[in-house]
């Protein structure tokens, strides 16, 4: 591939959500190729998030100006100036048109029977749908030998954005320092994710009686009738914007939020990468891969059949939300905006994580530059050999403990370990957690860390960025 102005084609992921989870992946690739041309394929929908992130967004549309073989002929059209095509979206179509497009690389994951149109096809490891989207993006970087560190994903909103988001919110009263609560009842994903909008309503006006405010109502069009519904049971001063406002204004009025109430959804993730707390409701999906990667709660499900991870709910009457009180998500949302700063705290690792990981020694080292003690857990005999091996790979042994000091903030402390029922003692010191799996394990108790990484490297970038 060219060296100097190259142009490079990114096929985005398709929703929102996928979306955000791209970014850092998208910006360890700007990091590798800086003067190259970024340009991101995705669909209409999701090309807000790219906005800021890549010199020029097109879209998909195959609805609309690309339906048909005329349509398929004109996006062939559009692919051809690109020298190379690195491919986020998984599906077979992603790899398929730059193919017919004769972009000379054509770079993905080998999945979707799809390998044979890759120029460089990277296989899927066994637990590589296990870990968090987000690493799964990076991953597939690392796998082509392109460096890419973790970093959180960050949205740039334009002034105007900005100004149209402020003057919505004045005409009804909500702008300036009044404390906004802003609220996401939809998601696309399907029915089955939604939390009901009588809960949504208790739970903000709970929030709202603790903290005085005004709310408003975010989401697409196909939300609006939920919207509506929310709107008449809410206090004012109230704004539903459901269906009424481009994604940029929308975000820019989550970036002026004090608290975002959702269910898993793109905006979920659209408020976690613009810093904003959020409390959101898991009910037929599962965190570990999806969980958002800013300041939240996650609300989740206590029924046997959850996470079934289902569009529509099978069952005769739903009962994945039946524990999920409006009580319960209030009082975690307050008690997320009351949380205090976390610092210097320990992190403590399952030794069990630290053998098979070549990756282990180098993260422990970058823990104790910044003044992090390291616990090891575990048998004696097993948490004894591995400081010594940390120690000969240079960690100080200062930095090392096999027991926690008197007096340790454990709230601020972190765990990392291999196995789920690892994460019960952050569960119970309302601590975070860090999964690193080590198989396909299936869900044992409640115990949901806070993130899966793939490796002790990547829960540490995730931990110390």
């Amino acid at each position: 591939m060219k060296t100097a102005r190259s142009e490079i084609l990114v096929r985005g992921a398709n929703w929102i959500g996928d979306a955000v989870m791209t970014l850092p992946a998208l910006a360890a690739l700007r990091d590798h190729f800086p003067l190259a041309r970024l340009t991101v394929l995705t669909r209409p929908w999701a090309a807000g998030v790219y906005q800021g992130q890549a010199d020029q967004v097109l879209t998909y549309e195959p609805s609309g100006r690309h339906r048909g073989l005329s349509g398929i002929l004109a996006l062939i059209r559009e692919l051809t100036p690109f020298d190379l095509a690195l491919l986020f979206q998984n599906a077979f179509s992603a790899a398929l048109f730059p193919a017919l497009a004769r972009v000379p690389e054509r770079w993905g994951y080998a999945r979707d029977g799809r390998g044979f149109l890759l120029t460089r096809a990277v296989r899927l490891g066994p637990l590589d749908r296990s870990v968090h989207e987000v690493f799964y993006y990076l991953n597939l970087l690392e796998k082509l030998d392109l460096p890419a560190p973790y970093r959180p994903p960050r949205l740039t909103l334009e002034e105007a954005a900005r100004s149209e988001a402020e003057a919505l919110l004045d005409q009804k009263g909500l702008g300036d320092d009044r404390f906004l609560l802003a609220l996401a009842p939809g998601a696309a994903f399907g029915p089955a994710k939604r939390w009901p909008e009588e809960g949504f309503a208790r739970a903000a006006r709970l929030i709202l009686e603790a903290r005085p405010g005004g709310a408003v109502i975010l989401g697409g069009t196909e939300e609006a009738p939920a919207a509506g519904r929310l709107m008449e049971m809410l206090p004012e001063p109230k704004l539903d914007l459901a269906g009424r406002t481009t994604l940029r204004t929308a975000m820019a009025v989550l970036s002026r939020s004090a608290l975002l109430l959702t269910n898993d959804s793109g905006l979920m993730h659209l408020g976690g990468a613009l810093g904003v707390p959020l409390a959101a409701v898991f009910g037929p999906t599962d965190p570990l891969s999806t969980a958002p990667l800013g300041p939240s709660r996650l609300i989740q499900s206590r029924a046997t059949c959850a996470p079934c991870r289902k569009r529509v709910c099978p069952l005769p009457r739903q009962i994945c939300f039946d524990e999920v009180s409006p009580d319960l998500v209030a009082a975690a949302a307050l008690e997320l905006l009351m949380e205090k700063p976390k610092g210097l705290a320990a992190v403590f690792l399952d030794p069990e994580i630290l053998g098979p990981d070549p990756t282990a020694a180098e993260a422990a080292l970058a823990l104790a530059r910044r003044g992090h003690l390291l616990v090891l857990g575990g048998p004696a005999e097993t948490s004894t050999r591995s400081r010594a091996s940390l120690i000969q790979a240079g960690v100080p042994s200062e930095a090392l403990a096999l027991l926690p000091p008197p007096g340790l903030d454990l709230t601020s402390s972190l765990w990392i370990g291999g196995r789920l029922e690892t994460m019960a003692p952050a569960n119970l010191a309302g601590a975070r957690s860090v999964l690193i799996p080590s198989s396909r394990e299936a869900r044992t108790g409640f115990q949901t860390p806070t993130l899966t990484a793939p490796n002790l490297k990547r829960a540490v970038e995730w931990f110390l960025a």
